[in-house]
């Protein structure tokens, strides 16, 4: 395909693979806008997709090199495998990530929302994924959840905030023992 393929093919093979066999379609959208919700991962970094994007990724980094610049090496392993890189990072991609979620699982706390707060379905769709429609929803259940995740976001954000204020305080505080301390020394030598 291209050097776009190379890096673009193994994540969209890892989200496919997530969709269909790991999460079986089943997303709480809610979840994606709360800062340590559903999909927070560990420390924020979902470590099996990277791992998979990288092992998919990397077969095609010689050819690429290759594209570039054709003295690097004359090998045509490499070039064909380069010209047929969409396919085999895909499935690189795609069966490293599976194998990692069945090694180590994907902890799925919630499934999805039991409410279309966001109007993405209609009454019918909604009713057969087993959620109340957009439509039957009063407009203080959904300012109840806006709400909510504005709160969650607003809190981690001034606790980030807050986090750094103390660590600076505790940081000042050193720097005038230490100032403090090479005063004195100074002080005794004169």
């Amino acid at each position: 395909m291209s050097s776009f393929g190379i890096i673009m093919t193994p994540i969209i093979s890892v989200m496919i693979c997530d969709n269909f066999l790991i999460r079986k379609q089943q997303y709480s959208v809610s979840q994606a806008f709360i800062v340590k919700g559903e999909y927070y991962y560990t420390k924020g970094v979902n470590w099996r997709a990277i791992f998979a994007w990288v092992v998919g990724m990397a077969p095609g980094l010689p050819g690429m090199a290759w594209q570039v610049n054709n003295d690097y090496f004359n090998n045509r392993g490499i070039v064909n495998f380069y010209y047929a890189d969409s396919f085999t990072s895909f499935l690189i991609s795609f069966f490293t990530y599976w194998g990692l979620c069945l090694i180590f699982p994907v902890k799925i706390k919630i499934k999805h929302d039991d409410k279309d707060y966001y109007g993405a379905f209609t009454d019918e769709e909604a009713r057969k994924k087993g959620m109340v429609p957009y439509s039957e929803l009063s407009a203080e259940e959904i300012q109840k959840v806006f709400d909510k995740v504005n709160n969650e976001t607003t809190d981690t954000d001034e606790t980030v905030i807050e986090n750094e204020e103390n660590y600076d305080k505790a940081n000042l505080d050193e720097e005038i023992q230490e100032v403090s301390k090479i005063e004195s020394k100074q002080e005794e030598k004169v």
